[in-house]
C-alpha cells in the first residue's frame, strides 16, 4: 500500500482498516480513537473492491508558522 503524505520530516503515522472510509470517519478515528490533535487524514479504498475494508491513515500535521520579510 503506497501512502501519498508528502513531507521531508518523519512523523507519525498510523494506518487501520475501516468499512466505508470517509473524510468524517477516518477522522474521528484518527482524533477520539488515536489521540491525533490535528491530524492529516487519508482514506485507501479496498483493493481489489471485493475486500471488505478500506484503509484509513492518520498522520500529525506539523505546526507550520508562516513570517512576513516585510520592511
Amino acid at each position: 500500500m503506497a501512502m501519498a503524505f508528502s513531507s521531508c520530516h518523519a512523523a507519525r503515522v498510523e494506518c487501520h482498516q475501516i468499512s466505508a472510509c470517509s473524510t468524517v470517519i477516518c477522522g474521528e478515528q484518527c482524533t477520539e480513537v488515536l489521540g491525533f490533535k490535528n491530524p492529516e487524514i487519508l482514506c485507501i479504498p479496498a483493493n481489489p473492491p471485493s475486500e471488505y475494508y478500506d484503509t484509513c491513515c492518520c498522520r500529525e500535521r506539523e505546526n507550520v508558522t508562516r513570517t512576513s520579510l516585510s520592511k
